[in-house]
């Protein structure tokens, strides 16, 4: 009987789907289980791939690249050395990449603020990655988290961009998405009290009321200015100032408030007007006064701030008067304080701070007695002259007159204003007079008393009548004769001349 050899004929997969990256078997088995095969021959057009396999399965992995249809044929080769019927395969090849949406897409949030950006991805066979990127920096993945956190400090302030792509498991990228961001400087504000005056030596307590919309306010920042800058910082919101004397004029106390996210407001300011506070004192009652004289010194003084607690006195040009921070001086007054004195005080008050002095003038005078003598006089010589002098004292009494003649000094003191006064032998006389007063102050004047001569009687002292000698012509002789010619009045001789007669022809003739 004759063999009834037939080519085999093969059963094979139907058309079927993969994705890339996926493997895919593919099977064959003959339509004749009595017919065995000795090899699978396959062959993808598109892939340019011819193999042979023993048994009918046939594995084909899909790359990138594969996407697409494919037509793959099989075919079976019998171990009588025949071939079937070739038979086809359509294998369609995607390219399931995944997809990814980012919400929210836009946003708004303020500085310091923590925002959370979640992404949606879908992938048909496998898992995904998350990768970011914030505006234009570097790509960084956040591995299968699909939320990402953002903190937002206040340089972040404007509009950022936020973008993601999914990566899965197969390597392959989804489109890029991206939300926008914009992120808003939510500052917090502060307002200080009005300007406000202050005393040296005072506290004054500024206050500071501050508002935040981005968190609640942490801490003031203070800054006081007048010619240099003096920074504190302090969770207070009030600032307690003090001043010294040196601090005097205007100030300018600055402040910021600080939220608990660490934003800064813009600076308000308020200003502080220093005063001094310097006290006053005035005197008044410029004055003249005499030895032995006392006088009071009252001083009227006025501190806006404060008390006046002490008085310093300046009498002349000498140190300070300690008079027990009073305000009244007391001066008694002597003959070696004569002349124009100033008075001066100042005081000091309960901040320590002194006034400017305030000043008198007091005038000494030293008040001694005017006195007068009569004008200059004549007199006879044998006569006394009574010589009566007046002196005045303003401030006192006459208690003693002093007579002086000529240079020898006082020659008699006597308490009544009359002094007798006769020729001595001197033509004039000086009298000089001092009345005394009863602050042994002297007042000097002086007079010039001229006494008179009586008439001379011009006399011849020699020779005497008894020496007296008659000459006649018969007797007639020369020679000389000598003679003293005297001058007398009531005193006494008052001068002599000596005289000589020539008895002749030569150089005179007695007869």
């Amino acid at each position: 009987m004759p063999v009834d050899i037939r080519p085999p004929s093969l059963t094979v997969i139907g058309d079927t789907v993969a994705a890339i990256n996926d493997t895919l078997a593919l099977w064959a088995e003959p339509a004749d289980d009595s017919v065995a095969l000795a090899r699978y021959l396959w062959n993808c057009e598109t892939r340019f791939l011819c193999d042979t396999t023993i048994s009918g399965v046939r594995r084909f992995t899909w790359g990138v690249d594969d996407t697409g249809v494919h037509r793959i044929v099989v075919q079976g080769l019998s171990t009588e050395g025949l071939v079937s019927e070739p038979e086809t395969v359509t294998v369609t090849v995607h390219r399931y990449a995944p997809t990814i949406a980012i919400a929210p897409r836009d946003t708004v949030a303020v500085v310091c603020d923590t925002i959370a950006i979640r992404a949606f991805a879908y992938d048909t066979n496998g898992t995904v990655d998350y990768h970011w990127r914030v505006d234009t920096g570097a790509y960084f993945t956040s591995g299968h988290e699909s939320t990402l956190s953002l903190w937002w400090s206040e340089s972040d302030t404007g509009r950022h961009v936020v973008r993601a792509y999914a990566l899965d498991d197969d390597s392959l990228t989804s489109a890029e998405d991206s939300a926008v961001i914009s992120i808003r400087l939510s500052r917090p504000s502060v307002k200080l009290e009005a300007d406000i005056a202050a005393w040296v030596k005072d506290t004054v307590v500024i206050r500071a009321f501050g508002t935040g919309d981005g968190g609640s306010i942490t801490r003031y920042l203070w800054t006081y200015v007048k010619s240099f800058p003096h920074d504190t910082v302090t969770h207070a919101e009030s600032l307690a100032l003090s001043f010294e004397p040196a601090d005097a004029g205007r100030w300018r106390v600055f402040a910021r408030s600080k939220d608990e996210n660490g934003v800064v407001s813009e600076p308000d300011s308020a200003v502080v007007h220093v005063r001094l506070g310097r006290p006053e004192v005035t005197i008044v009652g410029d004055t003249v006064v005499w030895p032995g004289d006392s006088m009071v010194v009252q001083a009227v003084s006025v501190d806006e701030n404060g008390t006046v607690e002490e008085y310093l006195w300046l009498v002349g040009e000498g140190k300070p008067v300690d008079t027990s921070f009073s305000d009244t001086l007391k001066l008694s007054w002597g003959l070696a304080d004569t002349g124009l004195i100033p008075i001066s005080v100042r005081v000091l008050d309960d901040d320590g701070l002194s006034s400017l002095p305030d000043m008198l003038w007091v005038r000494v005078r030293a008040g001694r007695p005017r006195t007068v003598a009569p004008p200059d006089t004549l007199v006879a010589m044998a006569d006394t002259v009574e010589v009566a002098v007046s002196a005045v004292d303003t401030n006192g009494s006459i208690v003693k007159y002093y007579w002086g003649l000529g240079n020898n000094g006082w020659v008699d003191s006597t308490t009544d204003p009359i002094y007798r006064l006769w020729h001595r032998g001197r033509d004039p006389e000086r009298l000089v007079v001092g009345a005394k007063d009863d602050q042994g102050l002297v007042g000097l004047d002086t007079m010039l008393v001229y006494f008179t001569n009586p008439s001379r009687e011009i006399v011849i002292l020699h020779p005497t009548d008894t020496n007296y000698v008659r000459y006649h012509d018969s007797t007639f002789q020369t020679g000389t004769v000598p003679f003293n010619v005297g001058c007398m009045d009531i005193t006494g001789l008052c001068g002599i001349e000596r005289h000589t007669l020539y008895l002749g022809t030569d150089p005179t003739t007695l007869s």
